[in-house]
């Protein structure tokens, strides 16, 4: 139900109210971690997406396609073409 609402929130652009129940879940897995960075770019904050990227590898969360695919966009967004590079390096290893 969190995830659902979540995506709801960021589809409408309200952002902030995504990230509050984001923070508030109790259990976050990878569709939680996906919809918030492909939130955060596909409304225009792609450099926050990236960082919630970093923060979800420190949380230790394993990546996914869709992963690669929402920072692969952040990062063609905020030109920051190195970042992707690496991203790109990093999701063939995984």
């Amino acid at each position: 139900v969190a995830n659902s609402l979540v995506a709801f929130y960021l589809k409408t652009q309200r952002v902030e109210s995504a990230r509050k129940v984001f923070d508030e879940m109790t259990e976050r897995d990878v569709i939680s971690w996906n919809s918030m960075i492909s939130g955060y770019v596909s409304n225009g904050l792609a450099e926050k997406g990236l960082s919630f990227f970093v923060e979800m590898l420190c949380a230790g969360i394993d990546i996914d396609l869709a992963t690669i695919v929402s920072v692969f966009a952040g990062c063609a967004d905020s030109r920051r073409i190195s970042l992707g590079r690496a991203v790109h390096g990093f999701g063939l290893k995984t």
